[in-house]
This record gives structure tokens, sequence and C-alpha cells, in this order.
């Protein structure tokens, strides 16, 4: 190997060796290869504190159209600027491997969206345990709930809630990449949510309008997401493999549930043979046999001979190639248009009012299971005040569960939203609350006279 080959692998006084390029001008037998890489081993980052801002922390100051004007999206950005997302089965290791591949890379690891992350709010309280007065509807199951009873008109109302989640926690993603400088591993995303809900309806837990529904809503939702991930890793784990990882796993609701079988998987795993093929037009794939866990160290260094920052603009959008290479162009389609525009880019994934305005009226007429009769969202609203929240005072005003006084002398802090945060993780978490409205509200602000403890629907 010439002295511009990649040394990969190997440690040198503790460190990991990087890749070079060796000048024209150094004497050499053989002809030097100029090596660009995109993404490298984290200790081959060299960051200049100099010349780099710190991380904008923008769970705390949010990032808006009037910091746009002084602070720059571009100036944090480093050869590990990227967003990876981890896919697989049910049982196929994605976890384990997305931690050490986050760590190996020095990125920010998000784990998959879990219902429990919406089901607890900022007072501890956890929904559940006031789902006895909450109407039916209300009631969103945790898999936990829905294993036990997969085929409750619920479970269509927890997966509709579930993809909209993970349209969110990627624009999470995006928007700490962009405040921050730092990549993301993410496992699963919305592009690859599909899956579970051919999965679903396979074994006739959801049915066959909701499927049409949730279709046209992914359309729309994932037009608006624009960035499609640099690079997307994808576990191939046989099912059965799965099926042993699964009971290994020691998880009483997920073996004994009858959910999980070589049919629920099966479908998964046929249905992400079509997502890739729909990833390979967008984002840079790895696929990778995971009968037997890999090596990280392995992954990291294929990774490392990609160039992430590739872009043969002629073959987009038509030209030579049919149209077929359209890897990570809206990426560059924002550096060619300016760093400015990246300031934007960051206003819109951090605020995220625009990219989740209107995404949840789509008509829901057609599918009986979303239906929310306005007496079961009195019910809801009053069940809110009386038992949860303890008055009329929605989050971050309720001076009761312990928020600050100060809190009432803020407004507009964030775009689309009426509570005194900069950020929320989740708009389902707590801030959909400020949006729900009830015509009793007027007449009973603290929910009392309208909370009905023997409505029939309890």
């Amino acid at each position: 190997m010439s002295a511009a080959g990649l040394v990969r692998g190997a440690l040198l006084g503790g460190s990991r060796l990087c890749a070079v390029s060796t000048p024209a001008a150094v004497s050499s037998s053989l002809v030097p290869i100029q090596q660009r890489r995109t993404v490298v081993h984290k200790s081959c980052l060299n960051l200049n504190p100099e010349t780099t801002p710190p991380p904008w922390d923008y769970k705390k100051h949010g990032y808006n159209d009037v910091h746009i004007l002084w602070d720059w999206t571009k100036k944090r950005f480093n050869q590990n600027t990227k967003l990876i997302t981890i896919e697989g089965n049910i049982g196929a290791g994605k976890s384990t491997f997305a931690k050490e591949l986050a760590d190996e890379l020095g990125m920010h690891y998000m784990p998959e969206f879990k219902m429990e992350d919406i089901l607890i709010d900022r007072y501890g309280n956890d929904m559940r345990n006031f789902y006895k007065y909450f109407p039916e509807r209300f009631r969103f199951p945790d898999m936990k709930m829905f294993y036990a009873d997969p085929a409750h008109p619920m479970t269509t109302c927890m997966q509709d809630r579930i993809y909209f989640c993970r349209y969110e926690q990627y624009a999470n993603a995006l928007a700490h990449m962009l405040n921050t400088g730092q990549g993301v591993v993410l496992e699963r995303t919305p592009h690859s949510d599909f899956v579970f809900v051919n999965a679903m309806r396979k074994k006739n837990f959801i049915g066959l309008p909701f499927m049409r529904y949730y279709y046209l809503r992914r359309k729309i939702t994932l037009d608006r997401l624009s960035l499609y991930p640099h690079l997307i890793i994808y576990l191939d784990t046989p099912v059965d493999k799965c099926l042993e990882n699964i009971k290994k796993r020691g998880n009483d609701y997920e073996t004994n549930s009858g959910v999980i079988d070589r049919e629920y998987l099966q479908v998964i795993e046929d249905s992400y043979k079509d997502f890739m093929q729909e990833a390979e037009r967008k984002s840079y794939t790895l696929v990778y046999d995971w009968q037997k866990a890999g090596d990280t160290d392995s992954v990291v260094e294929d990774i490392e001979q990609l160039d992430l920052d590739f872009y043969e603009r002629y073959l987009s959008r038509g030209g030579m190639g049919g149209g077929e290479h359209e890897k990570l162009q809206a990426w560059h389609d924002i550096d060619l248009e300016g760093p400015y525009t990246w300031n934007f880019w960051r206003v819109y994934f951090t605020e995220k009012y625009q990219l989740c305005a209107k995404v949840d009226s789509l008509p829901k007429h057609e599918v009986e299971e979303l239906y929310c009769s306005p007496e079961d969202f009195d019910q809801f609203i009053a069940a809110m005040k009386v038992h949860v929240l303890k008055g009329p005072h929605s989050y971050g005003y309720n001076h009761k569960l312990g928020d600050s006084m100060w809190n009432y002398g803020w407004f507009l802090a964030r775009q689309g939203q009426q509570m005194p945060d900069r950020w929320y993780d989740y708009y389902y978490k707590e801030a959909y609350y400020d949006d729900y409205f009830s015509f009793r509200d007027a007449s009973d602000r603290t929910g009392e006279k309208t909370y009905n403890p023997d409505y029939l629907h309890h």
C-alpha cells in the first residue's frame, strides 16, 4: 500500500491512525492516491476550538428568526456532521449496534421512539394511571397493552401516533445536528415505519381504511422532511434468529402474546426489502448479514470508505441515468443556495411549527377508529383539569405543580405554541394540550362541572 493508502484498524501510541493524502511532490514508487473521507473515527476529528463555536443550546434558547442574524450554522459542521439511521427487524440487535456506532463516531445516539416517551409528562404524571378517568378514545396503548390485545380499535390510534412521533423525532435529529454540529445515529425513521403497518394489516390488527389514510399521510409528511439520511444501515437478520433474540430478551409480553411470530416478522422483512430499494435512491446504504452480530469497528471502516459529500448533479432530476441518482440531492441544493440557507432550515427543524402544522388534520371520517366524538373530547379535557393538572392551567404555567411564576411573563416564546418552553421533544407529550379546545371551557375553566365520573364511555 502506498504512503497515501488507508491504514485501517491500527493503533499507534493508543491512537487510531487516520487516512492521509500524499502530496504529489512526495517521491514514491507508486502513483500517489488522493483520499477524501467524510466520516471518521472520533479520534480522527480535528476540531479547532478557536474557529468552531460551541454547540448551541437549542433546548434552552431555541433558534428563531432573531438568532438567525448572528449565529451561523455551517461554522459548527465537521466531517461527522451526518445523519445515520439503523434499520432492521424486531430482535435484530439494532440498539446495541447503534449505541456502539454512535460512540465510535462521537455522534449523538437517539433510541427508537416508544410510546412511553409521550405518556409521562414533566410533572411525573403517567397518563396510563389516569386512563380510568379518560374516555376509551384517549387511552393510548403502550407496547405491553398492544401485545395483550393487538386487535383492539386503539391499536389503530396507537400506530397513527407512533408514525407522527417518528416523524417528529427525525426532525429532532436534524435539529440537533444543525444546532450542535454533532452527527446523529438514529434507530428507525418515519420512512421505514410502514413495515409495521403492513405487518399489522396482514394479521388484521388494523383495517383497510386506515391503510389508505396512513399512506396518504406518509406521502404528505415525508415530502416535508426533504432531507433524507446520509447513510442507512440495514441489519439483515433471519426471522428465526430474530425470534431467538426476542426470546433471550425475556420480555414475557413479547414472547407470550402471539403477535410476534414467523408470519409477523416475515412481513416486516419483506417490507424492508421494498424500503431499501426506495432508500437507495435518496441515501447511501449498507446492508450486513447480521445472523451473527458483526464487529462495529469493521462497520466504521466501511463507513470511512464512503464519500458522503459526493454528488453528481447532472445525474439528478431526470438527467443522465434517468433521475435514479438522487443521493444527497437535497443537502447539496442547500449548499448551492449559500450558507445563509442553512440557518433557515435550522429554524424550520428547531421550531417544527411549519413542519408539523396541519399534517394531523387530514380527514379521518372514513377511519372509524380515529374518530373522536365531541362528548369524549369534553370529558377528556375535564379529566385532565381535575385529575392530572389539578386546575385550569396548562403545562409550563401550573404554579400548583411547581412551575415558576416567571413563566407567566412569557408569550410567543416559540412560534405555534403557547407553552413558555423554547423546545419540546414531542408534540403529543404536552404541547398538544394547548391546541385542544372544549366549548365548555368558557363556562367551566376548572373542569369540575364538566367532568362526569359516571360518563358512559368510562
